[in-house]
């Protein structure tokens, strides 16, 4: 079968996402799934308009809430209407068709189906009338697209509550009153002294004339004069502005509309900070430049009466009296903040904290340097805050050690005064210590207040001269949000254990009073035998400059150059032995990859571990090589970063190399960094024939081809049992792109000892040279059920776990369902089956019985629960191909399994004790027997164990992959 286009490659994983409640992920692939769609296409459609509105929602709250509707036109009306404006053109029927693929999925109890009337000009009529009335709570009773655009324009601007139904007769309404929307057009295109415009249902003037009172703390009232009018259209296209186009866009159109003049660079970097990193709305900054004399000026200079705004800035202020820390005698982590005046800055830090307090205890100990300006007395009266003043001004090296001193955590977290911490700043790090073996240090992101990054992670060349990784760059780039080992982070946010930075003889006094001591102390972690890693899930925004100056040429900041010297001294030899030359192979450099294999692995979409067999053994394969040390990359074929999938790979040290900027990049990409690149892993034969090319034409690495099964030996068993002629087709397109990749890629990998037999006989019958071809653990784990049979006498039911969108699952279950179970239920009424697993069809629910549940996706920690509350698991494949993954899972969990002879291919060193049939009446007898015997359940549970504990480890999959792995010659420094 061809490969699904790629607009409706995205719909499915949309469609996917919608069923599991996971709206974010379902806009994400709707709207990549639109940007196949012209630009020009100017018919707007009412339910795909109002997901792109809600989803640029969802992402500028940053929240991890999920929105709690999703709102779809009637495709119906739209397609009348196009019609009714003359013939559709190809933009508009491409558009037509995807609302049509779109449209069946989101008809679901839990989904709003809603009616569209859609025009070009509503959105902006919308965003006008919105503006002018700030609501908390707005009842959206008529179910078109004007009504819900509105509603969604509610939340994006007023964080409105938004209901979409008649409080009076809780039924639908259709009052398509259409006027009250043309008044509102009508009001704004017209002159602003032309008379009072009035709708059927809404007064726009006086509406708008409120809310500009309520601003100006004035009265309202219908005279108005030609100052308010135009102060109304200025106020108005202010808060057009405040929605459409990006931040600094709204920034230039603010300052233009406002003070008559472009944003100064130092002005709008202060203001982006605000909105990007400070969390500000574009409210409150309009609200802030509004307030200022410049606009009073420009005002009167217009002939407009100005708009007397409150200034937020100390209305939103919280004094620092009102300030408290949580108190814990033993924290796990001592917070340090070295301060030397600036007391404006500490309280702001210490006010994030309060904000954003982590799951972990901590304590907070302000360091004073003896401050010249007597600013620490402003810091007593908040509650459970530790304040210690240095004997003497010992500058900021020193202050930290005493610091470190008087601290009682477990973990220092040397953090700036110049500092705000984002959510999740400290818990982050803390975790990566246990997440990975031998951490020394760990380190922040750091971002700029305008929301640039300043560092992810430092690099530091062979002449002792170092970087900010990333200055200046977007922070949400994908090579910055993956955690990596670095050769040193930042001492503005940095986590070590406290007895070790003891031991590493803490700061080195060499550098006081301050500079490249943080450097240092990462040399110092490494050459004890740990590692320093960069954390981008920790985010810290850091007023760069505000502690010591930047003018290196003089102050404190002059110690840079000079302490640059020493440290270059001090580690010369060892800059020499594992640092490139100054600015030379960044690509390695950034992940301290000189001496390391760099994997690049190829899929269809960022694997879903938790929801197919696929997935979680490219999972397993990754999490290996990352294990033993390799440096991997993953590039996903359909370019999607998975909101949801993405950053399980970046928490492990995957780079996800995704997104929109790399459609169509591969070869670039390649291109540029081939040469870096030791081995590529490729997977899925539809997959790998997009990529051959390119890597053989621009890198030296070794290509590797994972195939999962072998597909058209699978679809040759499936049309055997069905029968149906469609599926030839599929076969020998599949069967066409598996015999290029035999040919093409020396190196093979499957899951089945009869594969490897396969295409080892196919290669030879065909003149292919041998090549390497082995069988590979299907899934590799890392751990192991320890005590199965502890609560054996409570487990009761059957479980069959699969993807029960795949017609090998779809057959199986029937099969079991309609002609075992029946037989299983005559022995012991009692026995109830779960068929467990993803995207279950029609057919599967048709299941369904007071015996027989259907549970739809659930959660790795889920499904382990299940597992652990199963007694028998059952794989009644009747076809199929390759090494089966829910037979090793289930084995791995301890449940015995009871399975058929395709079941069990690919583990012929099983058989001796699995439970294997083809037949129902023996498969009924076998899992019968497994409910009741308990000895026998724990002599095959046990045998199990022993056997995926031998066979499908991490360690089992590196012995046989290690060899393959080529070894870069082109790391010399």
């Amino acid at each position: 079968m061809a490969e699904m286009p790629n607009p409706f490659r995205h719909l499915n994983g949309g469609t996917a996402a919608m069923r599991e409640g996971n709206f974010a992920q379902a806009m994400q692939s709707y709207l990549a799934a639109l940007e196949y769609l012209p630009e020009h296409d100017n018919l707007v459609f009412g339910g795909i308009e109002i997901l792109q509105i809600r989803y640029r929602t969802f992402h500028s709250k940053q929240t991890k809430q999920q929105p709690r509707m999703v709102l779809c036109g009637d495709l119906q009306t739209i397609h009348a209407q196009a019609k009714r404006q003359g013939s559709m053109g190809m933009g508009e029927e491409r558009a037509y068709a995807l609302c049509t693929a779109l449209l069946p999925e989101l008809i679901d109890p839990q989904i709003l189906y809603l009616d569209t009337n859609a025009h070009d000009a509503f959105p902006k009529t919308a965003l006008y009338f919105v503006a002018a009335h700030p609501y908390a709570e707005v009842e959206v009773a008529e179910i078109n697209s004007d009504t819900l655009l509105v509603g969604a324009l509610y939340e994006l601007l007023w964080s409105a509550q938004v209901r979409v139904r008649n409080v009076n007769t809780n039924a639908d309404v259709n009052i398509t009153d259409d006027n009250a929307f043309s008044s509102i057009h009508e009001f704004l295109n017209r002159p602003t002294n032309n008379a009072v415009a009035t709708g059927a249902c809404f007064n726009i003037d006086t509406a708008i004339l409120r809310f500009v009172a309520s601003l100006q703390n004035k009265p309202a009232g219908k005279n108005k004069n030609q100052g308010h009018a135009t102060s109304v259209q200025v106020l108005i296209e202010m808060l057009q502005a405040m929605l459409l186009g990006d931040d600094r866009q709204f920034i230039a159109r603010l300052f233009e509309k406002s003070v008559g003049r472009s944003p100064q660079e130092n002005e709008e970097k202060h203001y982006l900070g605000l909105i990007q990193t400070a969390g500000k709305t574009r409210e409150h900054v309009a609200r802030i430049v509004c307030s200022g004399e410049e606009f009073k000026r420009h005002s009167a200079a217009q002939g407009l009466e100005p708009l007397a705004l409150d200034t937020p800035t100390a209305r939103d202020r919280t004094p620092h009296q009102s300030l408290g820390l949580p108190y814990f005698e033993n924290p796990e982590v001592s917070v340090l903040i070295p301060v030397y005046g600036k007391v404006e800055y500490t309280l702001a830090c210490l006010k994030s904290i309060v904000e954003n307090l982590p799951r972990v205890s901590l304590e907070v100990l302000v360091l004073d340097d003896c401050s010249p300006d007597g600013s620490v007395a402003q810091l007593q009266g908040i509650e459970n805050l530790r304040v210690s003043v240095n004997p003497t001004n010992l500058g900021f090296l020193r202050s930290c050690n005493r610091g470190a001193t008087l601290a009682k955590g477990k973990y220092l977290f040397f953090l700036n005064n110049d500092t705000e911490v984002k959510a999740g700043w400290l818990d982050h790090l803390v975790e990566t210590f246990s997440q990975f073996d031998d951490v020394g240090m760990v380190g922040s992101k750091l971002i700029y207040p305008d929301g640039t990054l300043q560092e992810a992670g430092g690099i530091v060349w062979k002449d002792g001269s170092a970087w900010n990784f990333g200055r200046g760059s977007d922070p949400a780039l994908p090579e910055f949000n993956y955690v990596r080992e670095v050769d040193y982070c930042s001492g503005a946010a940095i986590l070590i254990e406290r007895h070790f930075y003891a031991q590493l003889g803490a700061f080195d006094d060499r550098y006081a009073p301050a500079y490249y001591e943080d450097t240092d102390l990462a040399f110092k972690v490494r050459e004890a035998g740990k590692k320093v890693l960069y954390q981008p899930r920790s985010v810290v925004v850091h007023f760069e400059g505000i502690s010591h100056g930047k003018d290196v040429s003089g102050g404190l900041k002059a110690y840079q150059l000079a302490n640059g010297k020493k440290f270059f001294e001090r580690w010369q030899n060892t800059l020499s032995l594992g640092h490139y030359d100054n600015a030379q192979n960044v690509f390695r450099a950034r992940d301290r990859s000189v001496n390391k294999a760099v994997v690049l692995v190829v899929d269809h979409y960022v694997p879903q571990p938790d929801k197919d067999a696929g997935s979680k053994s490219m999972w397993h394969i990754m999490k290996t090589l990352v294990s033993q040390g390799i440096c991997v990359k993953f590039w996903p074929h359909n370019h999607h970063y998975d909101p949801v999938y993405a950053p399980w790979l970046e928490s492990i040290g995957i780079e996800v190399v995704a997104g929109n900027r790399m459609v169509g990049k591969f070869e670039e990409w390649i291109a540029q960094n081939g040469r870096n690149i030791d081995t590529v892993l490729l997977s899925r034969p539809h997959v790998a024939v997009d990529f051959v090319d390119a890597i053989q034409r621009h890198s030296p690495a070794k290509l590797v081809y994972y195939g999962h099964d072998i597909h058209h030996l699978r679809l040759q068993k499936q049309h055997e049992v069905s029968n149906d002629p469609s599926v030839l087709h599929e076969l020998a397109h599949f069967r066409a792109l598996e015999h290029k990749m035999w040919e093409r890629i020396d190196t093979i990998y499957y899951p089945s000892v009869e594969e490897e037999h396969h295409v080892k006989q196919w290669r030879k019958d065909h003149g292919q040279r041998p090549g390497t071809v082995r069988t590979i653990p299907v899934y590799a784990y890392d751990s192991f059920e320890q005590n199965p049979a502890a609560n054996l006498t409570e487990r009761r039911n059957i479980v069959f776990v699969a993807g029960f969108n795949h017609p090998p699952n779809i057959d199986a279950a029937k099969w079991f369902v309609q002609e075992v179970f029946p037989m299983i239920r005559a022995n012991d009424p009692s026995v109830t089956l779960k068929l467990v697993g993803s995207k279950p069809t029609s057919e599967i629910y048709n299941l369904q019985s007071a015996s027989v549940e259907v549970t739809g996706y659930v959660t790795d920690n889920e499904l382990a629960d299940i597992y652990r509350h199963a007694r028998v698991a059952v794989v009644p494949l009747l076809y199929g191909g390759g090494m089966k993954g829910k037979l090793i899972e289930a084995m791995r969990f301890g449940v015995p399994v009871i399975t058929t002879s395709t079941g069990v291919q690919g583990l012929a060193d099983a058989t001796g004790f699995l439970s294997v049939s083809d037949q129902s009446a023996e498969f009924g007898r076998f899992t019968s027997r497994l409910l009741a015997d308990d000895e026998k359940w724990k002599q095959q549970s046990r045998k199990q164990l022993d056997f995926v504990k031998l066979k499908f480890s991490q360690n089992s999959l590196w012995k046989i992959i290690q060899s393959d792995l080529k070894v870069s010659q082109c790391q010399e420094i």
